[in-house]
């Protein structure tokens, strides 16, 4: 039933799709992203080589893993071993790193191949004492390639590079398993959570065979959430993620549907995906770059001639950054900003576990995530991501981790340059001593007894001990890689929201007025959290709605949806006098009056100013110091 039900809704996905696309005189982005560039079809695609900026660092400069000799294992010990917690001295949220995974795994996927590179594990490495190698294997070339210096490996990139909420949606034809074909609408599961890999998405059914593959590191966990993007149940705080634009692409959609009844469920499907791919493209652009200091220049329109595939060295390399970031504790806080009483989760803990987020819910994730500062952007490295053992008791195989190494393995076996080599191949000047990358004392004499010379750094390696700029959470090559990097995802997607003719000039302002913060108020329950939620801030600090006490009012108003009128019901127990008021979730109060009310059902309609920002409202009918409100969404 299953397999009839994937072939139908994909035969239905392609003849309506084109249908649509027709009559609406809009063309619809592929899922493949293939046809984004007219001229360049597959610039952007899913399948398209990565691009390789300078020179090839093979040291056999074919295919054979270049780089520094040192052993990666021996060079984390001495440059990346953390003894305490470094929080960032910006007071950027833990928001800031769990963004960066979400919208990596909407750009970037490489494919491992099966040629094994392993890191040997020094004999007096005492954290790793029964480990005698981390495994590793090398990355799968594209066929045909590696065959001599004029053609050295290339490597392709599994899912589209444009920032279009493949994460969310899927690559080609995944999307059809998380369709629920109504109303355009994703599939969801109890609690308003993604879809589980079982025959109706519920966590209780039976596992559907023909599920969309995951990727899930633990064998026993059988019973999975099912996302656009493989990786989605890796940590806690990305499935969170996940699982907030699954509930935004339907919030959406059930908006439109009131607004139009007559659109069809593939109509309001891609819009409901053009919408959230303009959100994420607008929120990492203007919101998660600027939260560390990295700005792109004023957008001049699409550029038919950029090249939006993804840098090979900020893949393997540049944006790998984000693993100094992450914490030993990922914070669970009610919505007073209190820890649970189950306290925090453990980073051991929240890998590959779905299971918390069925117990707990979002909320408390997105409260830890904005109440809690990540660390600092530096070569050191938690343990549970650069320690890891595992040891089988029964077949007494013991296999180690170590983050940190495999990311100095990665450049080297992808033919990335030391860091030296790569400044220079993104226009800056060669470093001439070790004093020159950092001015922390003790992490230059661990780089200076880790290394041979200033030459042979490793990129990942030099891209996080560089002095930071001025204004800048990064130093110079890491900000000038992730400058060019971005300003290619922007200026070369053709279908980039700015430039997209399928959204007015209204909509398209809206979108810049939306922040992260304003789509996590109205996709949870969560009632209080800071403007910029990338940004650190005390509960005290945090935007919240009035505190609520519970009077005898029940309050209805149809449509819930800010329109210039709606129908307004209260039942009052007896006759009295209540102040109503429309407040902004900057607190602002947009409208006031006073009523008096009769004893039963007191129906009246509302004009409110169309001109009031598109946002999250609260009406609230006050009665002395007691409240009754309704969430309201412009």
């Amino acid at each position: 039933m299953k397999v009839s039900r994937y072939v139908r809704g994909l035969s239905m996905m392609v003849c309506v799709g084109l249908l649509v696309g027709a009559s609406m005189g809009q063309e619809i982005p592929r899922m493949d992203g293939r046809g984004n560039n007219p001229n360049h079809p597959d610039w952007g695609a899913a399948g398209a080589p990565m691009v390789r900026v300078g020179r090839v660092a093979f040291r056999d400069k074919i295919g054979s893993p270049g780089g520094a000799s040192v052993n990666p294992r021996l060079v984390s010990n001495i440059v990346c071993h953390q003894s305490e917690v470094k929080y960032n001295a910006r007071q950027v949220s833990d928001l800031f790193w769990v963004w960066g995974q979400f919208i990596d795994h909407d750009i970037v996927l490489m494919e491992v191949g099966n040629e094994f590179f392993p890191i040997a594990v020094p004999d007096d490495d005492t954290l790793m004492s029964k480990v005698r190698f981390i495994p590793f294997l090398r990355a799968r070339p594209i066929e045909g390639t590696g065959t001599s210096e004029d053609n050295p490996r290339q490597y392709r990139n599994r899912i589209t590079a444009f920032i279009d909420a493949s994460n969310v949606y899927g690559v080609g034809d995944r999307d059809v398993w998380l369709r629920s074909y109504e109303g355009g609408k994703l599939r969801v599961s109890e609690g308003n959570l993604m879809p589980w890999n079982t025959v109706d998405g519920e966590f209780n059914s039976p596992v559907d065979p023909n599920a969309p593959e995951m990727a899930i590191d633990f064998g026993n966990v059988k019973k999975y959430f099912i996302a656009g993007d493989v990786r989605a149940n890796e940590n806690v705080l990305l499935t969170a993620m996940h699982t907030l634009f699954v509930r935004e692409h339907n919030r959406y959609c059930e908006e439109l549907a009131r607004k139009d009844p007559s659109l069809s469920d593939e109509e309001l499907f891609q819009r409901g995906r053009r919408w959230v791919s303009a959100l994420l493209q607008h929120i990492t652009f203007d919101e998660w770059l600027p939260a560390i200091g990295v700005h792109l220049p004023e957008y001049q329109g699409y550029n038919p001639e950029v090249n939006p595939n993804i840098i090979l060295s900020f893949a393997a390399s540049a944006f790998r950054m984000g693993h100094s970031l992450i914490g030993q504790e990922f914070l669970r806080l009610d919505h007073n900003g209190n820890p649970l009483p189950q306290g925090a989760l453990d980073f051991n803990d929240a890998f590959f576990q779905p299971i918390h987020v069925l117990r707990f819910g979002i909320d408390p994730f997105f409260k830890g995530m904005a109440g809690h500062m990540m660390q600092e952007l530096d070569d050191e490295m938690i343990n549970g991501l650069r320690n890891f053992v595992f040891e089988d008791p029964h077949s007494n195989f013991v296999v180690g981790f170590d983050l940190a190494a495999i990311n100095m393995q990665r450049g080297r076996d992808m033919g990335i340059p030391c860091y030296n080599d790569l400044r220079e191949d993104f226009g800056l000047p060669r470093l001439k001593s070790f004093d020159e990358l950092t001015d922390d004392p003790d992490l230059l004499q661990e780089i200076q007894a880790a290394f041979n010379d200033v030459d042979s750094i490793d990129s990942w390696v030099g891209l996080l001990a560089e002095k930071d700029m001025s204004d800048k959470m990064v130093g110079t090559l890491l900000n000038r890689i992730l400058t060019e990097q971005f300003l290619r995802l922007r200026d070369g997607d053709r279908f980039y929201y700015e430039n997209d003719p399928r959204l007015s000039e209204e909509e398209k302002e809206e979108i810049r007025r939306t922040r992260l913060s304003d789509i996590i108020l109205r996709n949870t329950d969560i009632d209080c959290i800071q403007d910029s939620v990338f940004i650190y801030r005390e509960q005290s600090q945090m935007r919240c709605w009035p505190e609520v006490v519970a009077n005898d009012l029940d309050v209805n108003i149809l449509p819930r949806i800010l329109t210039d009128e709606h129908l307004v019901n209260i039942y009052a127990a007896d006759d009295k006098e209540v102040q109503l008021k429309l407040v902004a979730a900057d607190g602002s109060t947009k409208w006031a009056r006073t009523m008096f009310l009769t004893k039963g059902e007191n129906k009246f309609r509302l004009h409110f100013d169309r001109a009031l920002t598109p946002g999250l409202y609260l009406f609230i009918v006050e009665t002395n110091d007691a409240y009754k409100m309704v969430r309201l969404l412009k």
